[in-house]
């Protein structure tokens, strides 16, 4: 019996079996749609912007006590929120202004990502210290979720 004169339910019927029985490659296009799409999900996080960076040399810390040596400051202030961060040998300290709780994630290049809490006086810590490129996606309870620039740690 040829194609033609077959139930035109049982020819939809035989190209569902086959496309569940012998699944093929995901095509390019459905790929790169879906990565697009995903891309979309966190839209309503503001950009933070960088307001200031501070870099420490041996001679601005020279009379200086700290348990951590600060090497890097960088700030980054979305409409309604500030998020400081002092970027150590050992790590991560930051504090977002004004304070509240909340969550922070570390998010990389590669779409891996971690998370710390923030805690009611609105401090985080990280530790160890990331490498290589990241962003900041902060959730602070009560406010505007906000994500800073791409920024590279050394």
């Amino acid at each position: 019996m040829t194609d033609s004169f077959r139930d035109p339910d049982e020819q939809i019927l035989d190209t569902l079996r086959r496309s569940v029985n012998q699944p093929g490659a995901v095509p390019p296009e459905v790929i790169a749609a879906a990565t697009g799409a995903f891309a979309w999900r966190t839209i309503d996080a503001e950009l933070a912007a960088l307001v200031d960076e501070s870099w420490a040399t041996n001679e601005t810390l020279v009379g200086v006590r700290s348990a951590a040596p600060v090497e890097r400051t960088v700030v980054f202030k979305s409409t309604e929120t500030m998020l400081e961060i002092d970027i150590t040998a050992g790590g991560l300290i930051g504090q977002i202004d004004p304070a509240r709780p909340g969550t922070v994630f570390l998010e990389y290049p590669d779409g891996t990502t971690a998370h710390t809490e923030v805690d009611e006086l609105g401090w985080f810590t990280v530790h160890p210290r990331p490498a290589g490129m990241l962003r900041i996606r902060c959730l602070p309870d009560g406010a505007s979720p906000f994500v800073t620039e791409w920024m590279r740690l050394r």
